[in-house]
């Protein structure tokens, strides 16, 4: 090969859709072809989760002392759905129940119980968390902060006249039928 002759020179193109073209076409476009396939298996990926991911009409924190099941949380989940309007409208109603668990345990590892702390204050800065339940334990860290007029309405506001003379940003659930239904103890409970 002289100095000025390149290679596609050299080279010819073998008959279209012939076995040696199939050869010819990988040898040359395979980067191209693992690409291309990888972006459409990628894109399919996407667009499965964008259509599966389920979008919950509200989530309601549970931040107590304990843990709740994961059956009595799901228990849960469709009561409160079967008792609810669909708010997204996307034709049925979703519930998340999301739990911080300040277990006894969690409350002895600094970094869990900083890393819970930080979980739930962060909750109060999202549009989309509307609705905590509490223990008796945990309300104050909800309620009695200097920040409380501003995230949580007064019990006066949607109680009106039965309002919680205990706090003025929480409702006792211990006579919830919902909760008593599933066996969940409710007597330390606040909504």
């Amino acid at each position: 090969m002289s100095w000025g002759e390149t290679m596609a020179e050299k080279i010819t193109k073998p008959k279209a859709f012939t076995k040696e073209w199939y050869g010819y076409i990988w040898d040359y476009y395979k980067a191209h072809i693992l690409g291309g396939i990888a972006a459409v298996v990628f894109l399919a990926v996407l667009i499965t989760n964008m259509v599966n991911t389920v979008k919950y009409d509200t989530n309601i924190n549970y931040i107590t002392t304990d843990v709740l099941t994961t059956e009595k949380a799901d228990e849960l989940a469709l009561l409160c759905s079967a008792n609810s309007d669909d708010l997204n409208e996307n034709g049925r109603v979703d519930i998340a129940i999301n739990q911080l668990n300040f277990t006894p345990e969690n409350k002895e590892n600094g970094e869990m119980y900083q890393a819970l702390l930080n979980n739930m204050y962060a909750l109060f800065n999202s549009t989309d968390e509307l609705l905590f339940v509490a223990d008796k334990e945990m309300l104050p860290h909800l309620t009695d902060t200097k920040y409380s007029s501003d995230i949580f309405y007064k019990t006066t506001e949607w109680l009106g006249e039965i309002a919680n003379e205990e706090n003025e940003y929480a409702a006792p659930l211990k006579k919830s039928a919902v909760l008593n239904e599933i066996g969940i103890d409710a007597d330390d409970l606040y909504i």
